[in-house]
């Protein structure tokens, strides 16, 4: 029997009476939980999340939410699939951090907003049709943004200096960025299917060119993440309601680490203070005057 696909505007309603329905669950204060969120449906080796507001990096579980302002990291060998509340989808590869700066929706005009920050590795992303005119999905690195409007694309920065945009589907809008972090003016271009862009630190966007070997590399997976991200928009409803089981299960386990992982690293700051302290105090010795000078001093 073949896939349905819905279209964009029934989905986002289907998916927010999801969320308004299922989100009675959490036994948190409402305020706490965001109407707009997303999920970590698949991970692989070493992910952690550092959640808005802490600086401890904890580990994570299928089906936990990733809501605005939480940090995501994979390791060397790690991996991790995230799943949009509006169906879009992105994988971070190995070597990656992310941050979602923006996640935020409006039911009555269906204007969705989203920003991530990729800070440095590599992000696949299928991203849904937005609807509305002032929706936005984008894409932050230390020298560009790159926004879509529903698209399939590769982001890449795997230094400070550069950052390397493929785009396998639809059109993605390109613009550097200053020394501030603010958009260059009148730098914007406009990367189509199959072309992909450099973006220097500091400087305008280069002239896209025709995918290149590494890039194209990516294109099975891309195809593989779109196949996914059509089953799961179908199954959004029953995700949202295991995230929202999947909310408390994590909670109460990093609850549990985060005493002894403050308690380490109390002790290792105490540690670092007594040595500090002891080196202070220590006598300065003299250095050693060598035998054979002094036989030649009279």
């Amino acid at each position: 029997m073949p896939i349905r696909i819905l279209p964009q505007p029934f989905l986002f309603v289907i998916v927010l009476a999801a969320v308004l329905l299922f989100g009675g669950e959490d036994t948190r204060a409402d305020d706490d939980v965001p109407s707009f969120s997303a999920t970590l449906v698949e991970f692989n080796g070493d992910v952690t999340l550092q959640h808005r507001g802490e600086d401890l990096w904890l580990p994570v579980d299928t089906d936990i939410p990733v809501e605005e302002g939480d940090r995501l990291r994979t390791g060397e060998d790690g991996s991790a699939e995230i799943l949009m509340d509006d169906g879009s989808v992105v994988r971070m590869e190995e070597g990656t951090e992310i941050t979602l700066e923006e996640l935020a929706a409006d039911c009555q005009d269906q204007r969705i907003l989203s920003t991530m920050a990729l800070w440095f590795g590599r992000i696949l992303c299928t991203v849904q049709k937005l609807v509305h005119r002032e929706s936005r999905f984008q894409v932050r690195t230390p020298t560009l943004v790159a926004a879509v409007r529903g698209t399939d694309f590769v982001v890449e920065s795997t230094t400070e200096e550069e950052t390397d945009v493929g785009v396998f589907e639809g059109d993605v809008a390109v613009l550097g960025l200053d020394q501030q972090g603010r958009t260059i003016q009148d730098s914007e271009i406009l990367v189509s299917r199959d072309r992909q862009v450099s973006v220097a630190r500091f400087r305008r966007p280069g002239r896209p060119i025709p995918l290149k070997k590494r890039m194209l590399a990516h294109r099975k997976r891309i195809e593989r993440l779109r196949k996914k991200a059509i089953e799961r928009r179908r199954l959004l409803p029953q995700i949202i309601h295991r995230r929202n089981a999947a909310r408390q299960r994590i909670l109460k386990r990093w609850q549990q680490l985060r005493k002894p992982l403050l308690k380490r690293r109390l002790l290792k700051k105490r540690q670092q203070i007594l040595k500090s302290r002891r080196d202070r105090r220590a006598p300065r010795r003299l250095p050693r005057q060598n035998p054979s000078k002094r036989k030649q001093n009279p």
